[in-house]
C-alpha cells in the first residue's frame, strides 16, 4: 500500500506473482478501488436479485451481484464503494452516488443545487457510468479472492492483518493527522483498508499454495494455468443485477 501520486489516496496491488511485473496488471488508481493479479485482469460479481430499485430501508439486503457460495454484494456496500469513488475522483459533485435505474436520490440532490431535472438525470447517469465499473471490479476482485481461499483452506489472522496495517500506514503517512485527513477526504474507514489488506494477504497465500515445490519456472508457468482457470470458473459462477452489469459479469440478471 502506497500514496497515489496525487495524493488521493492509496494504492494496493494484490499479485499472485509481483515479481513479474511485465506480467501483472495493476488499476493505477487509489487502493480503494483496484487490485492487481498477474498475466490476466480478474474480476467478480454475484447471482444478483431482479429487482431494480428499492427503498433506502431494503438497501442492505438488495443484492448488486453474487457469486455462488461467496459473500453477495449488496447495495449497501456498493453505496458506500461508490461514494469513496466520487470523493476520490473528484467531479463537479464528490460525495454524491447515483444509483440506477432512476438515480433518484441523485437527481434530487442536483436539482437542489439548482439543475433543471432533465440535466440531473443526464449528470446523475454519466457519473454513474464514469464509477461503477471500478466499483464493481473491487467488489467482485475481493470476493472472488476470498471464496478462491475458503475453497483452499486458506486463511489470515486479525493479528497478521492489524500487523500489515501498521506497517502500510506508517509507511504511507508521516502522521496520524495525515491519516485521518486521509480517511476524512476519503471517506474510508480503517476497516475498509484492512479488509483490502486481507485480501492482499490471502492473494499471497494463494499464489504461494499454487507454486509451492516449484522452482521459479515451473511456477510461472503453473501461475499462468492458474489465473485462467479461475478466471474462468469465477466468473462462470457469476451473476451481475442487469442495472449494475459489466463486461466481468458472467452472467446478468433482469
Amino acid at each position: 500500500m502506497r500514496k497515489a501520486p496525487n495524493g488521493s489516496g492509496l494504492f494496493l496491488c494484490v499479485c499472485f506473482d509481483s515479481a513479474k511485473a511485465s506480467q501483472a496488471i495493476c488499476y493505477n488508481g487509489p487502493m480503494i478501488l483496484k487490485s492487481r493479479f498477474s498475466i490476466t485482469r480478474i474480476f467478480l460479481a454475484v447471482l444478483a436479485l431482479s429487482v431494480l430499485w428499492c427503498s433506502a430501508a431494503q438497501a442492505g439486503s438488495f443484492k448488486v451481484a453474487r457469486i455462488n457460495g461467496s459473500v453477495p454484494a449488496t447495495l449497501k456496500s456498493y453505496v458506500h464503494w461508490a461514494k469513496v469513488a466520487s470523493l476520490t475522483q473528484g467531479g463537479s459533485n464528490p460525495g454524491v452516488v447515483a444509483v440506477p435505474p432512476r438515480y433518484g436520490s441523485c437527481v434530487r440532490t442536483l436539482h437542489k443545487k439548482g439543475y433543471s431535472w432533465k440535466k440531473a438525470w443526464s449528470e446523475c447517469r454519466s457519473q454513474f457510468a464514469a464509477y461503477n465499473e471500478n466499483v464493481m471490479s473491487l467488489l467482485i476482485t475481493s470476493s472472488w479472492i476470498l471464496g478462491e481461499a475458503k475453497e483452499r483452506n486458506l486463511s489470515v489472522t486479525a493479528a497478521q492483518v492489524n500487523a500489515k496495517f501498521n506497517q502500510t500506514k506508517k509507511a504511507a503517512f508521516p502522521t496520524e493527522k495525515a491519516f485521518r485527513e486521509f480517511l476524512r477526504s476519503s471517506g474510508e474507514s480503517v476497516g475498509d483498508i484492512k479488509g483490502r489488506l486481507k485480501v492482499d494477504l490471502l492473494s499471497d497465500k494463494i499464489r504461494a499454495d499454487v507454486t509451492k515445490g516449484l522452482n521459479d519456472s515451473q511456477a510461472q508457468d503453473a501461475l499462468t494455468r492458474f489465473v485462467r482457470a479461475f478466471q474462468s470458473k469465477w466468473k462462470s459462477r457469476t451473476t451481475c443485477n442487469r442495472s449494475f452489469a459489466v463486461d466481468i459479469c458472467g452472467h446478468r440478471a433482469k
